[in-house]
């Protein structure tokens, strides 16, 4: 069962988002939807907190993510 975060992890990674203006979302290699949709997702989460957050993906998966914001492949 993987570990739960610390209260320190969890307000070390707000202090960083908070910090941060720029901050890349990316999955891992040939993404899944599930993979293609949580990081669509995270970055209009981002943006919604005024952040430059493009999407990076190292496939062309433009077919099911069509309408993907900034989507870099």
């Amino acid at each position: 069962m993987p570990k739960s975060l610390s209260p320190d992890q969890i307000k070390t990674s707000q202090d960083l988002i908070k910090n941060a203006q720029h901050i890349v979302v990316t999955s891992h290699k040939n993404p899944d939807g599930d993979a293609a949709g949580s990081a669509f997702s995270m970055s209009l989460f981002l943006r919604a907190l005024g952040k430059m957050s493009p999407q990076s993906y190292q496939m062309d998966c433009q077919n099911f993510c069509n309408g993907c914001l900034d989507m870099t492949t």
